[in-house]
């Protein structure tokens, strides 16, 4: 599946444990920055291995800048409900050249911010470009893991989730509202900060929302959301 989301998405993919170290081949290699490997690979995976530390004490997903002005994601796998447990592993995606011009400084943690890119021989992504694939590669592969590593999302087997929309019960407008945007991988305190409302209000919104639509976690509301 690796592979294939690897080849999808144009990025590198590779999965660490919880120490940084890989623990998959790494997908698409030839689209990392060889530089980087040959000059600096000491430095940077000692800088890897403290953004998998400081993504495990967050719990939700890390995006960040190294020295040499890659950008890349580091996603929690194993958590059913984002911030509530200890990942079991991440996955790592990047690192990805962005467009500098459309790049928000304040947006990421960076080693290297402003720092021109690497040309790793693809595209450019913009910011917004980069964070649907975060999104979406994060969402479906933290889903797999969670199957994998416990034979399913809840002991009887996947919730009763494939009905139609018009079969489950209706959400109020703001209910909606904040569904939608956690169908946008938004975190709890960036939906408050978008909506002028408490971090404490967002998470009784979606345990309503998990409780109406018969949802175990986020990962699965999600999923609903972006596919339907």
């Amino acid at each position: 599946m690796q592979d294939g989301l690897a080849e999808l998405s144009q990025v590198p993919l590779c999965v660490l444990d919880r120490e940084g170290r890989p623990v998959t081949i790494p997908s698409n290699p030839s689209l990392t920055c060889h530089r980087t490997q040959l000059t600096r690979a000491g430095y940077c995976l000692q800088t890897l291995r403290g953004r998998v530390h400081e993504a495990a004490l967050r719990a939700r997903p890390l995006v960040f800048q190294c020295h040499m002005g890659l950008t890349s994601a580091l996603v929690p796998l194993g958590v059913a409900e984002e911030g509530a447990e200890a990942p079991k592993a991440f996955l790592w995606i990047g690192g990805v050249r962005l467009d500098m011009d459309e790049l928000d400084p304040m947006a990421m943690i960076a080693d290297g911010a402003g720092t021109s890119p690497v040309d790793t021989g693809t595209p450019a992504l913009s910011p917004a470009q980069f964070r649907r694939v975060v999104h979406a590669i994060g969402t479906t592969f933290n889903l797999f893991f969670l199957q994998s590593t416990t034979g399913g999302l809840e002991p009887g087997g996947p919730p009763a989730v494939a009905a139609g929309a018009s079969d489950r019960p209706k959400l109020t407008r703001r209910e909606a509202e904040i569904a939608r945007l956690v169908g946008m991988g938004l975190s709890n305190r960036e939906i408050a900060r978008r909506l002028f409302i408490t971090e404490k209000t967002v998470k009784s919104h979606i345990t309503n929302i998990l409780r109406k639509w018969r949802l175990s976690n986020r990962t699965e509301l999600a999923l609903l959301v972006t596919h339907g």
